[in-house]
């Protein structure tokens, strides 16, 4: 079956263009208003026009495209996932609207195509029988809205290894990040303050035995007294949280559902 004759795709292109027109009629021309206003009250003629044009026609054919492009990827990872729908009828609940929504307005301001995917896997997942019962589903979406590439990838890093039967060669992904006092990690902290990993302190004392073990109990008591000095480290890991946010946006990583998946 062609693409133009797939049925779910006919209605999500036909759903882009009706959200298209109402969200314009509404939040465009009030801010288009507002700051093209505000640029000529300064007299500057060059920014004007390009503001307008930013605002205008431009913004509008970026949006459009991307949120074609959202809801095209929505409908093939729907399809791919239909042995898992557990409610079709969920597709038309206000739950679903609501994440829909948010999923076309975050479009306005993602430029990211990682992110656009991530969005429609969500979408499609949203009525399988692992997530349908989740009421952290627009959750998710909104802290994904918040996340940029670079913490994307450190969150998937921290992911457990789950071993690849078609790429066995792939080592496995470190289970914990180790940030040691005097180093500066702000990406770990911002990670943990939207609740994804979690941290533990961690000092490393020394022992009288063993592959690490001082010379004597003078050795020790120096060696002590340094670790303490100097503080703990901070060990950083991907919480249950954490792991369900992964499954439920990314193909690559949904068996971080499972409740035994990572540590």
């Amino acid at each position: 079956m062609a693409i133009d004759d797939d049925p779910l795709l006919l209605q999500v292109l036909q759903l882009s263009d009706d959200q298209s027109s109402i969200v314009e009629g509404i939040r465009d021309t009030s801010i288009q208003t507002v700051l093209i206003q505000t640029v000529l009250s300064v007299s500057l003629p060059y920014v004007g026009p390009l503001i307008a044009g930013l605002l205008g026609d431009i913004a509008q054919k970026r949006w459009n495209d991307r949120v074609l492009e959202l809801l095209i990827q929505f409908a093939k990872r729907f399809n791919e996932l239909r042995p898992q729908q557990k409610d079709l009828p969920f597709y038309e609940s206000q739950e679903f609207q609501a994440l829909l929504f948010e999923s076309i307005d975050q479009e306005r301001t993602n430029r990211f195509r990682e992110k656009r995917l991530m969005l429609a896997e969500g979408l499609a997942k949203s009525g399988t029988e692992t997530f349908i019962l989740d009421e952290n589903k627009e959750t998710f979406l909104r802290i994904l809205r918040d996340l940029n590439l670079e913490e994307l990838a450190v969150l998937k890093s921290l992911a457990p290894y789950i071993p690849n039967k078609t790429l066995p060669h792939l080592p496995p992904a470190p289970a914990a990040v180790t940030v040691k006092p005097q180093q500066t990690n702000p990406t770990m902290y911002r990670l943990q303050g939207l609740g994804l990993i979690s941290s533990r302190l961690e000092v490393l004392v020394p022992t009288l035995n063993g592959p690490n073990s001082v010379r004597d109990q003078g050795d020790f008591n120096k060696k002590l007294i340094e670790v303490l000095a100097s503080g703990p480290n901070t060990v950083f890991w991907l919480n249950a949280f954490g792991r369900r946010f992964l499954a439920f946006l990314t193909e690559e990583q949904q068996d971080l559902a499972s409740p035994t998946g990572g540590t």
